[in-house]
């Protein structure tokens, strides 16, 4: 069970790295000599097709990474060091409004119009079990005088990782709708297999609006004691069309396109189920 609210055990940030690798070396082990020419011809022609493959494979990756990148160019950042940044001046003004909150940093403020702006903020929780997750927070203030005033609180807005663990990464984009959305990076894990999604916040002027999280990447390859056997499958968010829709473009071991549309105001998949069949159940 691989999903928010389901059995399992949340990954760490540094595995959810480790899961969205799409190509693992190979081992350094040398095959034995062939005793038998032929042997070896057949050999030598399996390992030059694997090579191929795998660099088909990291071609292929390297391509998609790229549409990623060309997709945040114009995101406002903080990226994937976010949750280590110090927050500016007038962040750590803003949140002087707030009431305390365990384990609460803040971290961004986007400008929503009419003195009104969101505050973007993280939380973890200290000596927490490994299901308990972290969360990524948001709050709306409008000017008051000299400082702010809460509008709307919603602290939980968005789950983070295991052992109470803040988002992996996030990012505000205005790639997706009229309004500023929070794309915040998650995962979880159990026995050596890990899914990541990431999940999309719209900052709508009346509250924040969070879709079903959006899958976006599998791997199993400390659950299989043969690497061949391992899957890693990882999506790149792209073909978008603001305000209508987008695709996630898997690699890896499968390829496979999962379309989503914009239906009431929130992002949905198009088909059945994710092509990521993995993290389903």
């Amino acid at each position: 069970m691989m999903l928010p609210g389901r059995r399992g055990a949340a990954a760490r940030p540094e595995e959810q790295r480790r899961a969205m690798a799409i190509v693992r070396p190979d081992s350094t082990g040398r095959p034995a000599p062939a005793r038998v020419a032929g042997i070896a011809v057949l050999a030598v022609v399996t390992l030059m097709a694997g090579a191929c493959k795998r660099t088909a494979e990291r071609d292929a990756a390297n391509e998609l990474a790229a549409i990623g990148k060309a997709m945040n160019a114009t995101d406002r950042a903080p990226a994937a060091n976010a949750a280590e940044a110090p927050p500016a001046p007038d962040v750590a003004e803003a949140a002087r409004a707030l009431p305390a909150i365990d384990g609460y940093v803040p971290r961004q403020m986007v400008a929503l119009g009419d003195g009104r702006v969101a505050l973007i903020g993280t939380i973890e929780k200290k000596d927490a079990a490994h299901v308990e997750t972290g969360w990524l927070s948001v709050h709306y203030l409008d000017r008051s005088g000299s400082g702010y005033k809460v509008a709307g609180a919603w602290p939980q807005q968005a789950a983070g990782n295991g052992f109470g663990s803040a988002p992996s990464s996030w990012r505000v984009s205005d790639r997706l709708s009229d309004n500023p959305t929070v794309v915040t990076e998650a995962g979880y894990g159990n026995q050596g297999s890990f899914c990541t999604w990431f999940a999309l916040t719209e900052l709508a002027p009346g509250a924040p609006v969070t879709s079903k999280v959006v899958l976006s990447g599998y791997d199993d390859s400390g659950f299989q004691e043969d690497p061949a056997k391992a899957t890693m499958l990882t999506g790149i968010m792209t073909n978008i069309v603001k305000g209508q829709s987008f695709d996630v473009v898997f690699n890896g071991k499968r390829h496979f396109t999962d379309h989503y549309v914009r239906q009431g105001g929130k992002w949905v998949l198009q088909g059945p189920e994710s092509g990521l069949r993995e993290c389903l159940g």
